[in-house]
């Protein structure tokens, strides 16, 4: 059996990196070492054996040396005078492994508790993808199942393709056609102007809008038209001035200002016109709540609202007790 047969295996793999992980000094464990009351007694024999311990932190394999006293002086740069001084303090502790390095106890040791804390990040960091990952199939499920979807900024809004619209194209706006007829033949000549009794959306036939397709037409007649159209030159192209999400917000005097910038963003998030109604609503909602939440009429001052305090407090109280003020 030869002599390497003997030796142990490396405590751990030959790739192991520290990767910035830091080299902790245990001080009490220093000063109730051997080694270090010995180096004591040797001039520069502690400042050496700092130097050396954190040499091997960042050798690969991490805490460890190559069997050669001249590389390990050179990369501890101790001066070829001063080593054969310190080298048996300096090398007292380390065994040679089987892949022909030399290991320290008490520097393994470090190198294990770090291997244990980055195994456990990583299952820690593992466990918060898999849970992650898991949160977003079921919010994608019911997303689904309601026909709406949220996008990263939390908006929640519903699906593009909605049945009141074709892909692509401008199917589904009212028409203001000229040169066509209902029939597609060619040979109308209306010229309505939006939506009202006398012009009424065109059919569908089959699940599909039998519209004209490549025109603005219908976009200038009406309110929700005219919102429409500016919604277009955003760039969505799934606008629908019949929509009655449209028509109620425009009912509550929401302004083709709010239509243009929510437009704006739905743009930018690559989402359609249902996303950008939702976003006017929400923002309306959101001012709505803050409205009802202000005081309205002139702030009381301290003495006042320390009076109005009181009184509500004391009217709780006899209430409580079953008093009539």
């Amino acid at each position: 059996m030869s002599e390497k047969d003997n030796e142990a295996a490396p405590p751990y793999p030959a790739n192991t990196k520290a990767k910035g992980w830091r080299f902790e000094l245990d001080y009490e464990a220093i000063q109730q070492s051997d080694t270090w009351a010995l180096a004591d007694e040797v001039p520069m024999d502690q400042p050496a054996l700092l130097m050396m311990w954190l040499t091997a932190w960042s050798q690969i394999p991490c805490g460890s040396f190559p069997d050669n006293e001249a590389v390990i002086r050179a990369k501890c740069k101790i001066p070829p005078t001063d080593w054969a001084r310190v080298r048996d303090i300096l090398l007292r502790g380390w065994w040679r492994a089987s892949d022909g390095r030399l290991y320290h106890p008490t520097i393994t040791q470090r190198v294990l508790d770090m291997l244990g804390k980055k195994d456990a990040e990583k299952s820690r960091k593992a466990e918060w993808r898999r849970r992650r990952e898991a949160e977003e199939k079921l919010s994608a499920a019911n997303s689904a199942a309601q026909g709406k979807g949220v996008d990263p900024r939390g908006y929640e809004y519903e699906g593009i393709h909605s049945a009141e619209m074709s892909h692509g194209t401008d199917m589904g706006l009212t028409p203001d056609r000229h040169g066509t007829d209902d029939t597609g033949t060619g040979t109308g000549t209306g010229t309505g102007t939006g939506l009202d009794s006398s012009n009424p959306p065109p059919s569908r036939e089959g699940g599909v809008d039998n519209l004209s397709h490549g025109t603005d037409a219908g976009l200038t007649g009406t309110a929700a038209g005219r919102v429409c159209r500016a919604m277009k030159a955003c760039g969505l192209a799934d606008v629908n001035p019949s929509n009655q999400k449209l028509r109620t917000l425009l009912a509550a005097g929401a302004t083709e200002a709010e239509f243009v910038d929510a437009a704006t963003r739905a743009a930018r998030a690559q989402a359609g016109f249902g996303y950008a109604l939702t976003i006017v609503a929400n923002e309306r909602k959101r001012a709505a709540d803050l409205a009802s939440a202000i005081h309205h009429g002139p702030l009381p001052n301290k003495q006042e609202a320390i009076e109005i305090r009181n009184k509500a407090v004391g009217a709780a109280w006899l209430a409580k007790q079953g008093v009539t003020p």
